[in-house]
């Protein structure tokens, strides 16, 4: 989402979910993932994940399970 790699936030990631937000947090949450709105104009149409070292690479690896069942 964020172009310039030196304003990109070292603590939350942005994805972009179209028309898909309500769907997305549906599929997280039903997998014990809470997700995040996104902020002011993109809160209907994107997610933020929050990015700490406390994750454990389960945690990632289910996420990326679940982005990766939606049809774009």
């Amino acid at each position: 989402f964020v172009k310039n790699k030196e304003d990109r936030s070292k603590t939350i990631i942005n994805i972009e979910t179209g028309g898909k937000q309500n769907e997305v947090k549906t599929m997280l949450s039903d997998k014990g993932i809470i997700v995040g709105s996104g902020y002011g104009k993109f809160k209907d149409s994107q997610i933020r994940i929050a990015n700490f070292p406390m994750h454990r690479t389960e945690d990632v690896k289910k996420i990326i399970e679940v982005l990766s069942t939606i049809k774009s």
